[in-house]
């Protein structure tokens, strides 16, 4: 079930930041970086309801945002739930270098490129990270990290040919 235990500083603080973000650059990326936040929490929400796992959004910051679901033990379903955001949300930056081609407006590249980034950036295994995640499995936990960063590596290669064919 989605909750959340505390809605009115998350709503503050979201409107706080997209306010801010709108006062050093333009209404659309603080509307855009908002968005591209919730579209990585939703992605982490999705997969953890495919696995039918119990989820709460934790809260929203200016430099992202958390949900919280109950422990597992499974190192795989860890690192499902751990690679649902990064995934869901490189989509959506994907989605968001669309609009630059189809509006020709700066603010969805820079939105874009900035997604992509902060997603390749969540799966380094470093907490508060999203690949930490399989680090709660002590005996398992070998399996996350490299597997992480074998798909940022992978990841990062084809980033960086997609952004140097447009330049």
């Amino acid at each position: 079930m989605w909750q959340t235990k505390r809605p009115r500083a998350t709503e503050n603080i979201t409107l706080l930041t997209i306010l801010t973000f709108s006062a050093c650059f333009n209404v659309y990326f603080g509307i855009g970086y908002v968005l591209l936040l919730l579209s990585h929490e939703l992605g982490h929400l999705y997969a953890a309801k495919m696995l039918k796992v119990s989820v709460e959004f934790g809260s929203f910051t200016p430099v992202g945002a958390y949900i919280k679901h109950e422990e597992l033990d499974s190192c795989k379903d860890n690192a499902y739930i751990a690679l649902g955001g990064p995934l869901f949300g490189t989509a959506i930056s994907v989605l968001c270098y669309l609009f630059f081609l189809l509006l020709n407006n700066d603010t969805f590249l820079v939105l874009s490129f900035l997604g992509i980034i902060l997603n390749l950036t969540n799966l380094i295994p470093c907490y508060p990270l999203d690949a930490i995640g399989g680090y709660r499995i002590p005996h398992r936990a070998y399996c996350l990290p490299t597997n992480m960063a074998r798909i940022a590596l992978r990841c990062f290669v084809a980033t960086k040919k997609i952004f140097i064919g447009i330049l």
